[in-house]
């Protein structure tokens, strides 16, 4: 065997190592984030799993995720509402709200956007990302004020 083989055959081998190790380093890696997701999730888990218990089964079994009586007794309950609005009314008023929020968005910022594009300024980039990053606060703001949802106790 000549020298430059011996290199060659050295440099074959330690690049091996590398890469046994880089596997064995991505594999714990990959171990300990499937672990701490899980950790992560748990609580939400629990927490839909919670919902299909009877209210006498959720901290009796709060160690199991899957319930023994399953019902749908809190899902029943909940889509009837309280105070003589249901459930629909909650998630109508919600949508409605979104909607016009995001048309009015839209709409206020492509009327800016068209302002905008009209000027020449020397720091174009600068003054597009500030000035969005405020409007879009602001307006959200100011719809929301006007539908007096600000500053209101529940």
């Amino acid at each position: 065997m000549n020298r430059k083989e011996g290199k060659t055959e050295m440099i074959k081998s330690i690049t091996h190592s590398f890469s046994a190790q880089r596997k064995i380093g991505t594999f714990f890696y990959h171990a300990l984030m499937i672990v701490v997701s899980f950790l992560m999730l748990y609580p939400v888990l629990w927490l839909v799993a919670s919902s299909f218990k009877p209210n006498g089964d959720i901290f009796s079994t709060a160690t199991s995720l899957f319930p023994e009586n399953f019902t749908l007794e809190h899902y029943i309950n909940g889509w009837k509402g309280f105070g003589g609005y249901t459930f629909t009314t909650f998630f109508s008023n919600s949508l409605l709200v979104a909607l016009l929020s995001a048309v009015g968005m839209m709409a206020s910022s492509a009327l800016v956007a068209f302002g905008l594009a009209r000027i020449k300024f020397k720091v174009d980039i600068w003054i597009s990302t500030g000035y969005n990053n405020q409007a879009v606060f602001f307006r959200g703001r100011t719809f929301a004020a006007v539908l007096e949802l600000v500053d209101r106790p529940a």
